[in-house]
């Protein structure tokens, strides 16, 4: 059996040119079956999602298609964070707008790692956009729920900054992350809106983005600047196709309800794909078992991102152990849905299966083929019987080409007939022997 402690290396190489992390695999049961068998590691496609929805995992070995794998969240962090969450504070969150986003912001912000991740809360509307940003502080997630606390009410008079908030927002993370001495953190931008830009008007800052050519320059700033983006659009009032747009290709914007149930369910989808992880399980099936044994194989597994196609690609390098040991490294039984069925082994169903598909060929080939390869002999029609010749009769002709038509070469020979032996007296008549009175 293959042994435990295999190590399996990962370089993931993404399709836009990333690389996504190296990982472990572990040999794992599937479920209870002690035939089951299961390869378990923790992969880090974070870099590679860039704020989209990961939509299917795929995976192969050598090339054979494997069944899909399951993928849960992990609980230990990748990268080290720096996240700036954008908060909309325009008119339109008045209300229940803001005391929702509020309330599951503090449940997404208190899930958070207390030593990796630094978290800064900042305001926005169409006003004092860049001092807002720039004066949020950067901090662990239980000081920055203090950021939650002080954002200021909506006041009808703002308008929504978008594509200004975006740019400027991105702008703040890569000054972060230039100025971080240990090097190695990602930058995340979180923004929640319930609206679309809307500026030009009387009170604003001057020369806010606006327009196509403004919707632009903030995607191209957020590109340049490095960092992971998540756009979460509040209710119907927002612009689909606007968020979609500065999500940018590959990413998908999450857009709910003004329900913290709702928003609380998508802020954590978020957090498990920022700060996890993912245990990624692969069930083996028992026909690939044996090339896992005989030596290297290489197992692609790969996410597609969105429903546009792209997506990171991970293979890794299978090498059987020195020493065949038989144990597992646990269960992961808990990463299945109810309904799956490990793909197990040739237990004792198995073994009878086959014992029986064995049985049937061997009477195949016993009793049924022989009648399609052997070659019955080939019958004539019993001959008429020949006339009897007296002792001065001439051998009967009919008789002797009757038996010659009866046999052809080809099978028994079905015109031998047993006469009596013949006595003395017979012969003596055949000579003819005048009568002399």
């Amino acid at each position: 059996m293959i042994g435990r402690a295999v190590g399996l290396s990962i370089a993931a190489t993404l399709l836009a040119g990333q690389a996504a992390g190296q990982g472990r695999a572990s040999l794992v049961r599937c479920g209870p079956d002690a035939g089951s068998m299961c390869l378990a590691s923790q992969i880090d496609i974070s870099a590679s999602t860039r704020g989209g929805r990961r939509d299917a995992w795929e995976a192969s070995l050598d090339g054979r298609a494997l069944p899909a794998p399951t993928v849960d969240a992990g609980d230990s962090i990748a990268t080290p964070l720096t996240l700036l969450v954008l908060v909309d504070v325009s008119g339109s969150m008045r209300g229940t707008g803001l005391e929702f986003s509020r309330a599951a912001l503090r449940l997404f912000l208190d899930a958070l790692p207390t030593t990796s991740v630094l978290v800064a809360v900042a305001p926005f509307e169409s006003r004092a956009v860049q001092e807002r940003i720039a004066g949020a502080q950067f901090q662990p997630p239980a000081e920055a729920m203090r950021q939650l606390d002080r954002l200021p009410e909506p006041s009808p008079a703002g308008n929504t900054a978008l594509y200004s908030a975006l740019a400027l927002g991105a702008d703040r993370v890569a000054r972060e992350l230039a100025a971080d001495s240990d090097g190695g953190r990602r930058g995340v931008v979180l923004l929640l809106t319930d609206g679309r830009n809307d500026v030009g008007q009387p009170g604003d800052d001057p020369n806010l983005l606006q327009g196509l050519e403004g919707r632009r320059e903030a995607t191209e700033r957020v590109a340049s600047a490095g960092v992971d983006l998540w756009v979460v659009g509040l209710g119907r009032g927002v612009d689909a196709s606007e968020l979609q747009a500065l999500a940018g290709s590959g990413r998908v914007p999450s857009i709910v309800e003004t329900d913290p149930v709702a928003l609380g369910r998508s802020l954590s989808s978020i957090r498990d794909a920022l700060v996890s992880l993912p245990r990624v399980v692969v069930p083996i099936p028992g026909a690939l078992r044996d090339r896992l044994a005989r030596g290297p194989a290489s197992l692609t597994l790969r996410v597609r991102i969105s429903s546009e196609g792209s997506g990171s690609r991970a293979v890794a390098h299978w090498r059987p152990p020195l020493f065949s040991l038989p144990g597992f490294d646990g269960t992961a039984v808990a990463s299945f849905p109810p309904d799956f069925q490990p793909a197990a082994g040739f237990g004792t169903a198995g073994r009878l299966v086959m014992l029986g598909g064995a049985g049937a060929a061997w009477l195949l080939l016993w009793f049924v083929a022989p009648l399609g390869l052997w070659r019955a002999p080939r019958t004539s029609p019993e001959p008429e019987a020949a006339p009897v010749a007296t002792a001065v009769d001439e051998p009967p002709v009919e008789a002797v080409e009757v038996a010659a038509e009866a046999y052809d070469g080809v099978g028994l020979r079905r015109d031998v007939r047993e006469a009596p032996p013949r006595g003395m007296a017979d012969d003596t008549a055949e000579l003819a022997v005048p009568d002399f009175e």
